[in-house]
């Protein structure tokens, strides 16, 4: 089977948080991890150092997510402070919703 060409770190978070949910337990190497969804293992080491540095960058993702969808709203820029942190806890709970089995996995 060919080997994907280019792959992102999303692409890679995805196959992680796929992969633990499925087998409910952290893959046993980067290289069988890598194996199993069809890439090289050097592109996982591109992104991420360690599951761990992934699990992390997981949550931050989550974050800029949530503050993106906000930057896209016109109404966001002209609430005042107390409303801006509002309207992000409810958009950042709307994404760990989303993401639910993945965040109880996690927590």
């Amino acid at each position: 089977m060919a080997k994907k060409k280019t792959i992102s770190s999303s692409d890679i978070i995805t196959f992680y948080m796929e992969y633990v949910l499925e087998h409910n337990a952290q893959p046993k190497s980067v290289y069988s991890f890598a194996k199993a969804n069809n890439f090289e293992e050097i592109k996982f080491y591109e992104h991420f150092a360690s599951f761990v540095a992934l699990e992390q960058s997981i949550f931050k993702e989550f974050f800029d997510n949530a503050f993106s969808v906000l930057e896209k709203s016109e109404d966001y820029y002209s609430f005042d402070s107390r409303n801006k942190l509002l309207s992000f806890y409810f958009t950042f709970f709307e994404v760990l919703t989303v993401n639910r089995s993945y965040v109880v996995y996690a927590l």
